[in-house]
């Protein structure tokens, strides 16, 4: 899940896959993903992985535009990020990047030059969704109002998805693209 198994040592990888073999016997035979939030991968932690047998990983960004992003409370930089696609690309794994729109104070340029930058470095997949506000979280609670109107979020997920098509992306399911 989100971000835990990045905070094991790198040579924990392959030993945690040994443990998923052992009660999963065909794993390799399926892809095997890692998920986590982009600062806690480094090139080391994913040549364990892929030692281990982790052939993709996912990586939870969210904003690339740093002052979106802050509004979560994500440390994260754009260059976290690319390094760790860069990464993965080198190594040969596959490479999820999971996007969100309709974020509080997002604008529809905001949105277009994320998805321009993770196409222009070719990333495998990209998993665009639509922001869910719930709960006692401080988007519902005090950014209610920052939040682009439903019309605007409409516009974003066609501008969004035409964007990916015309890029060579194809729609797999409503927000996933490959």
């Amino acid at each position: 899940g989100g971000g835990t198994p990045n905070l094991m040592r790198p040579g924990q990888y392959t030993r945690m896959m040994d443990i998923v073999r052992s009660v999963f016997p065909g794993i390799d035979a399926v892809p095997v993903t890692m998920e986590g939030i982009p600062q806690l991968f480094t090139r080391e932690k994913l040549v364990s992985m892929k030692a281990g047998g982790i052939n993709r990983v996912s990586i939870g960004v969210q904003q690339l535009d740093p002052e979106l992003n802050r509004l979560s409370g994500r440390k994260q930089t754009a260059k976290h990020v690319f390094d760790a696609i860069g990464w993965a690309q080198e190594l040969g794994l596959q490479c999820n990047v999971d996007l969100i729109f309709g974020w509080p104070q997002q604008t529809m340029r905001h949105m277009l030059a994320d998805l321009e930058q993770l196409v222009a470095v070719g990333v495998d997949h990209i998993a665009h969704y639509e922001l869910n506000v719930g709960g006692a979280t401080d988007f519902a609670l005090n950014r209610r109002d920052e939040i682009p109107p439903s019309d605007t979020v409409r516009e974003m997920y066609r501008a969004a998805r035409d964007l990916l098509a015309a890029n060579g992306y194809r729609q797999l399911t409503a927000y996933d693209f490959q």
